[in-house]
Formats: C-alpha cells, sequence, structure tokens
C-alpha cells in the first residue's frame, strides 16, 4: 500500500489507479475498484502547435531557404498553419522550390466541412515531372474556424508540409490582356 494513501484526494487516487480505458476491474495488487475515472480528454482543436513561418507559404520560392520535415517536425502531432504561413494546407499541387523546400507537400484532396469530423488526408510532394512523386498519410480535423492536421515526418528529406499563404489567388481572379507585344507573347494583369 502506498504511504498515506488514505489522505490522498479521491479524485487523484482515480486518476492515478485507474486506467482510464473503460476498464473497472481490479487495479494492480491494491484490488482498488475504481467508481469514477477522470481522464484528460486530449482535443486537438485547443492542443497543437502553430506552423505560422512565411517560409512555409506555398507562394514563397525557397531562395537560400533549404528545411526538411522528416527532420524538423516532431511527429506525429498536431499542427494548425497560422500567421505568415496561412490557414490551411493548399489542395492544387505547388511548383517545385516554395514552401522552404525542393518538394513541396499539398493536400490531395479537400478539406472536411463539419466541425469535429477527422479525415484521413494524402498529403503528395511535387518532385520531378509528378505533383505526387512522394506521399504522406495525414490526419485533418475541422474545428470551429480552423483545421488541424496530424502530420507524420515525410519521407524523405527536402520534403515540407505548406501553407495556403498567397496561394491559387491567380485561380479565383480574372485575367485581362493590357498590351499586346507581339504575336507570341501577352502580359496579363489582375483586376
Amino acid at each position: 500500500m502506498l504511504p498515506g494513501l488514505a489522505a490522498w484526494p479521491r479524485y487523484l487516487i482515480f486518476f492515478l489507479l485507474h486506467n482510464c480505458s473503460g476498464d473497472k476491474g481490479f487495479i494492480g495488487t491494491l484490488k482498488f475498484i475504481a467508481a469514477y475515472c477522470f481522464c484528460l480528454v486530449f482535443d486537438p482543436c485547443i492542443h497543437y502547435e502553430q506552423l505560422s513561418d512565411r517560409q512555409r507559404a506555398a507562394s514563397v520560392h525557397r531562395g537560400n531557404t533549404l528545411k526538411c520535415d522528416q527532420k524538423d517536425l516532431v511527429t506525429p502531432k498536431w499542427y494548425r498553419f497560422t500567421g505568415a504561413a496561412g490557414t490551411m494546407m493548399p489542395t492544387s499541387c505547388v511548383p517545385k522550390y516554395y514552401c522552404g523546400t525542393h518538394a513541396p507537400g499539398w493536400l490531395s484532396g479537400s478539406h472536411r466541412t463539419s466541425v469535429g469530423q477527422v479525415l484521413n488526408g494524402k498529403v503528395c510532394f511535387h518532385w520531378g515531372g509528378s505533383c505526387c512523386h512522394w506521399h504522406a498519410n495525414i490526419q485533418i480535423r475541422k474545428c470551429t474556424n480552423f483545421f488541424v492536421y496530424k502530420l507524420e515526418r515525410t519521407p524523405v528529406c527536402w520534403l515540407r508540409y505548406c501553407g495556403n499563404a498567397g496561394f491559387g489567388m491567380w485561380q479565383t481572379l480574372p485575367f485581362v490582356p493590357v498590351e499586346i507585344l507581339d504575336y507570341s507573347h501577352v502580359i496579363f494583369c489582375f483586376v
């Protein structure tokens, strides 16, 4: 028996002695039957790490930066894209050499729309002639106003999960030709 056990608060005894898995039987050699189990509930919408680095944005060329999520991320863990990185993963192929790496990662598929549901997803990494040369399996959860992603280490180095900051804007804006220099070149601008 543990010294002074009778003086410990009842909830602390339950927490320390019960395995919180639903098993209400005897616990170890103490033969203690738990009537209640106080488990700490892990909510990825509250407990996540932020990815906010500007170099992680899909619209930013890597320049002199070369990062690798195989080495840089502590995984598996829940992450949220924020700040200069964007608010979520892009859902279309990101050009090579963007997002602070050689082979940028993007979500192949769509984001869940129902709050609280977890979706299995596939992140593709663009390299060579393929938008999905490598891939990683992840989980996505829709929180009230944002998404969180349970990320795994990337399959090899110089791959990185990207945020959507500044990416995909051209897909929704109309193109308007403003000047024709010759018959083979047209300059476009956004309106």
